[in-house]
């Protein structure tokens, strides 16, 4: 051992100075160094670096309208720290959602995984955009151009049925 070499002939690290306790080891349970910095991030940003914001054009096909699906993703994308807005059109939900990249990874994971239990998500399709600069997130107005073709649970049916039913006096 010599100071510039601390390490042993056996490969040991020297003992610690008395009255302090070696550092601990990086294992997946401390993945903090013996400096205590933490290790680069696994997505390739490092220590005190900015994750880029992306913003993402979200469509999700399937049983999504009269289910919740909006007030879900709303809620997920403030959860998330994301912005954006999120609506219904004639072929199901759409979203435009900015963020950064590891929030967005999230978000598209659970779009389907934490969906509303009366939903049904057939399809989720996702497409780069340029970012704005959005700084909130907002359910916008259903746009009712077009021939409806979205889907509805049966129970929404049942209880469409019932409601006609009572109203005709049947």
């Amino acid at each position: 051992m010599t100071p510039t070499n601390p390490v042993g002939p056996d490969g040991a690290a020297p003992p610690a100075a008395h009255g302090t306790s070696p550092a601990p080891p990086v294992t997946p349970a401390n993945p903090a160094g013996p400096d205590g910095a933490a290790p680069p991030a696994a997505h390739g940003v490092g220590p005190g670096e900015k994750d880029p914001v992306t913003r993402t054009a979200i469509r999700v096909e399937g049983i999504v309208q009269g289910v919740g699906f909006r007030p879900f993703v709303y809620a997920l994308a403030t959860r998330l720290g994301l912005a954006g807005l999120v609506g219904n059109d004639v072929d199901g939900v759409f979203a435009e959602v900015e963020g950064s990249a590891a929030a967005m990874a999230e978000f598209l994971r659970a779009l389907e995984r934490d969906a509303p239990p009366l939903a049904r998500v057939e399809r989720v399709t996702a497409s780069r955009m340029a970012p704005v600069g959005t700084a909130s997130f907002e359910i916008v107005a259903s746009d009712p151009v077009g021939r409806r073709r979205t889907l509805i649970t049966s129970v929404t049916a049942a209880h469409f049925v019932d409601l006609v039913t009572t109203f005709r006096g049947e």
